[in-house]
């Protein structure tokens, strides 16, 4: 509450008591993440008023250069019915990705494994440091697959490469937040991009904050060992018992025959089509019965 460049807090009270709950974190560049959305039981509208007044904020600032906001963002479970209906209506109504976007997850618990020196048998594998051409390929395969603005969003993107005044903004604040951008290539061709997320466990919401996410360019050689093999190299380099990973597209695992434990929906809202937004949330609103 003290550090409102980073984090920002919504709450519904009556008689002292907290009803319904919303925040905002500071994730990205330019990105505002929303997350921990809730009210108590029997208490639905305390979760609808949070989610209008985040939202009142975002548009009476979202305008100002101070405010460091251009996009705003959500994870949500793809079979949570309040956020699958509120912002999978809104998808649904502007119908452009460039607007909003949602882009799925498969979400595992991954154990690092011992490397015994066998794993380059099918090729020359290396994780190495992220290259700006490793990046367009990525943007390139995530135009094909999706079109949408989670690569924006996450400073994911050629031009953000070397683009980090968040970390030290964090460290002003007393927090750690790191982001450490790791390519897998296989004889020299990008096979994926790996994002290791390192965050201070206070700021560890669900283990998203603080997951790894792995983009899968090119699937073709990179199977399920491979894959194993390549994590447990990401888990020695920085010091990681276990990883929260967060892999996308989602059914790379199903494809490689890795069982996952839940997917995540991630959406990403640009904010010069806000208003577009605030007419559909009022209506949705007034349908509610809380306008």
């Amino acid at each position: 509450t003290a550090h409102p460049s980073i984090a920002r807090h919504f709450i519904h009270m009556e008689q002292g008591k907290i009803l319904g709950h919303f925040a905002m974190l500071r994730l990205f560049e330019k990105t505002w993440v929303n997350h921990h959305h809730a009210a108590l039981p029997n208490k639905r509208k305390s979760g609808l008023l949070v989610l209008d007044r985040l939202s009142e904020y975002i548009n009476d600032t979202h305008i100002l250069h101070s405010a460091q906001i251009r996009y705003t963002a959500g994870y949500y479970r793809t079979e949570n019915k309040f956020p699958v209906s509120v912002f999978g209506g809104f998808a649904k109504r502007v119908n452009n990705p460039k607007i909003y976007s949602i882009d799925d997850f498969a979400a595992i618990t991954f154990q690092g494994l011992p490397t015994n020196g066998e794993w380059d048998d099918s090729g020359r594998w290396e994780l190495g440091r992220i290259r700006r051409g490793d990046l367009e390929d990525l943007q390139g395969f995530y135009e094909k697959v999706s079109g949408g603005l989670m690569l924006e969003a996450i400073d994911m993107t050629p031009e953000s490469i070397d683009r980090d005044t968040l970390s030290a903004e964090y460290a002003r604040a007393g927090f750690r937040r790191e982001i450490h951008r790791m390519a897998i290539r296989k004889n020299g061709e990008l096979k994926a991009v790996v994002a290791v997320n390192c965050t201070d466990i206070g700021l560890n919401f669900s283990e998203l904050t603080n997951a790894t996410q792995l983009f899968v360019v090119d699937s073709n050689g990179f199977g399920k060992r491979d894959f194993e093999l390549m994590m447990s190299l990401v888990a020695v380099k920085f010091g990681l018992g276990r990883i929260p990973l967060l892999v996308y597209p989602c059914d790379y695992l199903t494809k490689a025959g890795i069982p996952s434990d839940r997917n995540y929906s991630f959406d990403v809202m640009n904010l010069d089509y806000w208003d577009d937004y605030m007419n559909y949330l009022r209506e949705f609103m007034r349908k509610a019965k809380v306008r």
